[in-house]
């Protein structure tokens, strides 16, 4: 019967913790120590919960409710699962929507492959990657908002959503793949060729040409945008593109290059000129592929750290060497970019050789001007002067520096063009100290040292005046505090004392002995007298009352007659 009860207690005390999803469900699975997995199998919907990722798994089948995936309508991902890992829902026929928590940062691969009935899918805000074929063959999806903050989104991540149509690509991806949309519905409509999606190229669609044109529409040149294709012999970009994302343009083993625009900022691992020896191993660079471009840039960059040829497009505009002007001579004319010689110039004596004009802008202050300098000997042909603007005062926007109580304020102007001060300065009095109506304790008095109060500034807190509170004077207490009891009956003399009730100072103490009613250092039986009277409240004037307590328990009472006869009778 007691087990019995404490299976009872326990199943009581444990039910308030379990979700009360997992109460009502019908298939519960649980996924490590921290997330849950259950399924209502009545309405079909599934809910994960808990905190931390769910895991990866090397197949759909292998998942705790792969059995179950027919009867799942709906899925969601409650807040605080991170993750949802690779073939979590892989082939899940029948679910219609799919809602992920803001919590979830990572979708793996593979996770909700062939979910063919999936129409409403609602992504977390916070998403950072989107793992290869995520959603690859959902084919009733049409409507899709990409959370803008993604950074990755991987191969085939939606390909085969043939009712996917409108589509809008985060701004700032670090990586996506061209192939993530390939058979959408907006893919289908494209022409043949490379295309591009809110500046980002798309696969290439058809049979790949000879030729192959990145059109202008093209910022960022995608992972896998032309791939293992050996009928490539030249790429013409022909717009501005400022990236080229890792593995860009990849195994062609017949483009032994390519000519790159100025417009490129970054070129990203295995962009371009590399080749698979085998599929299995990493890629391999062409020592021979030859980069042309303008140097100094990421071209040049690239081409040195891949150990691939590169060919600066040079143009004029570095005067390698000029001869002295008044004797003349022959000069050299390099490249602006990389320094090679160009040609050779002569130079007749007493001619410069002046660059362009330049101009020095004129300020508030200082003079500005056109000239331009000769390139060999940096001779300065000032063609015009530009002169000082002067300051001009900001007078709707005055900078007021409020007075104090000692120090005054002023209002001035900062010039609209510099910033600087300038114009006329109005400067304002000191206010004065405002002494506060109440006065600050500065130091409380005590029973025998002076305190201090103050009149202080209520404006800046300066104290204005200070004035000395007298000691307070030690308050005795009434009673006597009894340190060393007397003994009568041994002559032994107790002693007492009155503390200071503030400061716990013995104001006054004296010796005593008790019983010793009329101060003549003995008990006898006149004291024993006086005490009676004393407790008949007729105390005579002039004698020791306090001594009357002759057992010392600080009570006055018939118990002290009785010790007092006992003493006088001993």
């Amino acid at each position: 019967m007691r087990k019995v009860l404490c299976v009872i207690l326990i199943a009581l005390l444990i039910l308030p913790m379990i979700p009360t999803s997992v109460l009502a469900a019908d298939s519960v699975y649980y996924v490590g120590d921290d997330i849950t997995v259950s399924l209502i199998e009545s309405t079909g919907a599934l809910t994960v919960s808990g905190t931390g990722p769910l895991p990866d798994y090397e197949r759909g089948s292998l998942t705790p409710w792969y059995e179950m995936r027919k009867s799942v309508k709906s899925i969601v991902i409650g807040q605080g699962v991170t993750r949802v890992g690779s073939y979590c829902f892989h082939m899940f026929p029948n679910v219609k929507t799919v809602k992920i928590s803001d919590s979830v940062t990572e979708i793996g691969a593979y996770a909700f492959y062939k979910n063919t009935s999936l129409t409403s899918l609602t992504l977390p805000g916070e998403l950072f990657s989107i793992e290869a074929a995520a959603f690859s063959g959902c084919t009733s999806l049409s409507k899709l908002s990409i959370p803008p903050d993604t950074k990755v989104i991987r191969e085939y991540a939606f390909s085969g959503c043939t009712l996917l149509k409108n589509i809008v690509l985060p701004a700032n991806l670090e990586l996506f793949d061209a192939t993530a949309l390939n058979d959408t519905g907006y893919y289908k409509t494209l022409g043949q060729g490379v295309n591009s999606l809110c500046g980002y190229s798309l696969a290439y669609k058809g049979t790949v040409t000879a030729t192959v044109n990145i059109p202008t529409s093209v910022t960022v040149i995608s992972k896998n945008t032309i791939m293992s294709q050996s009928n490539v012999k030249n790429i013409n970009i022909l717009g501005n593109v400022e990236v080229i994302m890792d593995s860009a343009l990849i195994n062609l083993s017949n483009l032994k290059e390519i000519t790159l625009p100025d417009t490129v900022e970054k070129i990203g691992t295995f962009a371009l000129g590399y080749f698979f020896e085998s599929y299995a191993g990493a890629p391999t660079p062409n020592m021979g592929f030859i980069i042309h471009a303008k140097g100094g840039g990421a071209a040049q960059e690239y081409a040195n750290d891949c150990f691939m040829v590169f060919d600066c497009l040079c143009e004029e505009g570095n005067v390698l060497y000029y001869p002295d002007c008044a004797e003349g001579g022959e000069g050299v004319m390099g490249c602006r970019y990389c320094g090679k010689e160009l040609y050779r110039f002569e130079v007749e004596p007493g001619e410069h050789s002046f660059g362009e004009e330049e101009i020095t802008e004129a300020s508030c202050t200082e003079d500005g001007g056109i000239f331009r300098k000769c390139l060999a000997c940096g001779f300065t042909d000032n063609i015009e002067v530009i002169p000082a603007a002067g300051h001009s005062p900001n007078y709707s926007s005055p900078v007021i520096a409020q007075p104090t109580c000692t120090e005054r304020g002023s209002i001035s102007y900062l010039c609209i063009e510099c910033g600087e001060p300038c114009g006329d300065t109005i400067y304002l009095a000191p206010t004065g100290h405002r002494a506060s109506d109440e006065q600050t304790i500065l130091s409380e008095p005590t029973c025998t040292e002076p305190g201090c109060v103050a009149t202080v500034c209520s404006v800046c807190g300066e104290i204005l005046e200070e004035v000395a509170v007298p000691p307070l004077g030690h308050n005795v207490s009434e009673e006597w505090e009894i340190l060393i009891k007397s003994s009568p009956m041994n002559d032994v003399q107790g002693f007492r004392v009155k503390r200071c009730t503030e400061c716990g100072v013995a104001v006054e103490y004296e010796y005593f002995l008790a019983g010793d009613l009329n101060g003549d250092n003995i008990v006898t039986t006149k004291d024993y007298g006086i005490l009676k009277k004393i407790l008949a409240d007729f105390a005579p004037s002039n004698v020791i009352a306090d001594n009357a307590d002759v057992n010392c328990d600080g009570i006055i009472n018939a118990v002290d007659a009785r010790e007092m006869k006992k003493l006088l009778v001993s």
